[in-house]
């Protein structure tokens, strides 16, 4: 299975980015990701534009967002071990909210026809194929390991019935 985009978010209150922050950040940050960008509301951007890869940083919120992750990507050297220096550089000292959203992409013969295999009932079946519903997603929340709901969706891509679409967020 492809992991095609992963975003994760840590909600927490940092206040303003000071210079000494910023320079903090930058000795962490710059050898991954060189570009850094002020943002408008008092937040920055570092990027790496061949990895299609940020972090950002703004003052109510941390964020790691990946695009089209490659097959060396690694979450701990990636993604943990740069989020606990930029948590120590901005002193985090309570325990923090954080929700990751995974997405992938999985191959299959007809997701469309498929999504509708698990419906057994064929009158129900045929009921859905005369209001021109061609296929379903399905949704499944559970408790979460650390606390908070977490959610699966799995559902035919819209745009190529070739494959599914599976969606996983997890909130702590």
């Amino acid at each position: 299975m492809n992991l095609d985009y992963f975003k994760l978010n840590v909600s927490q209150n940092v206040g303003q980015i000071s210079k000494k922050k910023l320079s903090l950040l930058k000795e962490i940050l710059s050898a991954e990701y060189p570009e850094v960008q002020r943002l408008d509301n008092g937040g920055y951007i570092f990027l790496n534009l061949n990895k299609k890869s940020n972090f950002l940083i703004l003052p109510n919120q941390v964020s790691a967002n990946f695009d089209k992750i490659p097959e060396t990507f690694d979450f701990n050297s990636d993604v943990k071990k740069p989020l606990l220096q930029i948590f120590e550089a901005l002193i985090f000292e309570e325990e923090v909210k954080a929700s990751a959203r995974f997405n992938f992409l999985k191959d299959t013969s007809n997701s469309f026809e498929k999504s509708l295999d698990l419906i057994d009932n064929e009158k129900k079946k045929r009921k859905l194929n005369e209001k021109g519903i061609i296929g379903t997603g399905y949704r499944f929340l559970r408790e979460g390991q650390f606390g908070g709901i977490s959610e699966i969706k799995i559902e035919p891509l819209i745009d190529d019935k070739s494959k599914w679409f599976i969606e996983s967020i997890i909130n702590h």
